[in-house]
């Protein structure tokens, strides 16, 4: 698959005329109804000025998000794998692809699949070492993910003992925030004390509607920049906004309203789950 590239200088003037206009954006009426889907989608504000960043560090970790869940007990991997496969099936951010489409970055949603889980067994490691291991998992061991091919998440076990597993779930910042984060944490916890549970249904909106809901915003009060072509025809957007709920959350803003920050270790919170 081929995508377009763009020139970095010009990604740089895209984030400087973003920060020029402001922090503030006029956020959308909260009628969000939900998009067409079957084509390409717009990207939020805050996913823009995600994906531009990461056009400017391609390979880069910074904007990765990871989360561990110290798993004590019997676990049954396939009731592991099919509570991360429901995940991604409920939550069509976490199934997005980012390429670049007529010299704009645009939203690909993908059909349900598989997650991408990796096994790696630290049972034949001293203490020491296995917790050298566990952290590169959570920080400097995490691979880049490519926005425009995509997975953004994807999830790696450790196996520490018999009955001893870290599970660490990556996802990269364009595709949730602090407060998505806990709420996917807590939908998998969940999933894997009761994995013969009821199937929950998947929201009726998903971030993906609120992006195109704030495109349309965008495009009635006139904030697109003078195109021209190529990397010149990015449409300056502000770079700040109030979120939707994406997985009932959205990238971009941490809870509380704070912006988000680059976060270059992963986040690792001890939550036992048994399968």
């Amino acid at each position: 698959m081929t995508h377009q590239t763009l020139d970095p200088a010009a990604l740089r003037a895209r984030l400087l005329r973003q920060r020029l206009r402001g922090a503030a954006a006029t956020a959308p009426s909260d009628g969000i109804t939900r998009a067409p889907r079957g084509g390409p989608l717009p990207l939020s504000f805050a996913q823009q000025r995600l994906w531009v960043l990461d056009q400017l560090s391609p390979g880069s970790t910074a904007y990765l998000m990871t989360a561990a869940l110290r798993l004590s007990g019997p676990l049954d991997t396939g009731a592991l794998r099919g509570a991360l496969d429901a995940l991604v099936a409920r939550h069509e951010v976490l199934r997005t692809r980012y390429p670049v489409i007529g010299g704009d970055p645009v939203q690909v949603i993908d059909a349900p699949a598989p997650v991408d889980l990796a096994e790696e067994d630290l049972t034949g490691l001293d203490p020491q070492d296995r917790a050298g291991r566990l952290a590169a998992l959570g920080t400097s061991g995490r691979q880049p993910v490519d926005l425009a091919d995509g997975p953004v998440v994807r999830a790696v076990l450790a196996r520490c003992a018999a009955e001893e597993h870290t599970l660490f779930v990556t996802v990269h910042h364009i595709a949730a925030d602090g407060w998505s984060e806990d709420l996917l944490v807590r939908e998998l916890t969940e999933r894997l004390r009761q994995p013969a549970g009821p199937e929950p249904s998947a929201p009726a909106l998903q971030y993906a509607d609120f992006a195109v809901c704030s495109a349309h915003a965008s495009a009635r009060i006139g904030w697109r920049a003078a195109s021209a072509t190529g990397a010149d025809g990015w449409r300056g957007r502000t770079a700040g906004t109030a979120h939707r709920p994406a997985a009932s959350g959205g990238p971009g803003r941490h809870r509380g309203g704070r912006p988000v920050h680059r976060a270059r270790r992963g986040r690792r919170p001890s939550l036992p789950a048994g399968a």
